[in-house]
């Protein structure tokens, strides 16, 4: 992760200034040590969930544990499964479900009173629109499920109960560009 997306991250957080930023460096070296055997990237998500669950407030880690975004949801998985899901794409929810865990976690909102909810709102994992990303950056064409209305009022729970600054940053995060546009099929 370069600096620059390290920065906006830190910036469009809910938990805003993020002063546990100031410990990036600390940590990069001790999660190195500890996986770094299993990739830059892991390292990098490891980081900064380490971070964020610093910078979070106790009842917001505490809502987002207890809402079980520490993990994929059995229900979307079996969901995408009985839907026609590939393998491959099983293994990109896999994959993309770590930066479903970063952005769940940094982005936490009220939709209703339009502040930052520190806990009190519902808390939500973007576990499809994060695997649409995720393969719309390694050019994969998209899912015959996509547009069925099941994964449909998914994606609009996930863009419901986020901040809207989540999408550019879980874009870049993925490799791409920036959140791709309606019209590219994947919103």
């Amino acid at each position: 992760m370069n600096r620059e997306l390290s920065t906006q991250l830190e910036n469009d957080s809910a938990w805003y200034p993020r002063p546990s930023k100031t410990l990036r460096s600390y940590y990069q070296k001790l999660l190195e040590d500890i996986y770094g055997t299993l990739g830059t990237s892991f390292v990098n998500v490891a980081m900064e969930l380490s971070l964020i669950l610093m910078d979070a407030s106790s009842t917001a880690v505490a809502s987002w544990l207890h809402a079980g975004c520490e993990h994929q949801s059995i229900q979307v998985n079996e969901d995408l499964k009985s839907h026609g899901a590939t393998d491959e794409e099983l293994r990109a929810h896999y994959e993309s479900s770590y930066l479903s865990m970063i952005i769940s976690l940094n982005n936490m909102k009220d939709a209703k009173v339009e502040q930052h909810n520190h806990g009190k709102a519902q808390v939500v994992r973007p576990d499809i629109m994060c695997l649409g990303l995720l393969l719309k950056a390694r050019d994969q064409p998209r899912p015959a499920w996509w547009g069925m209305e099941k994964f449909c009022s998914y994606r609009k729970g996930e863009d419901d109960h986020l901040d809207f600054k989540w999408k550019d940053s879980a874009a870049k995060l993925l490799g791409l560009q920036s959140y791709p546009s309606a019209d590219g099929g994947d919103s």
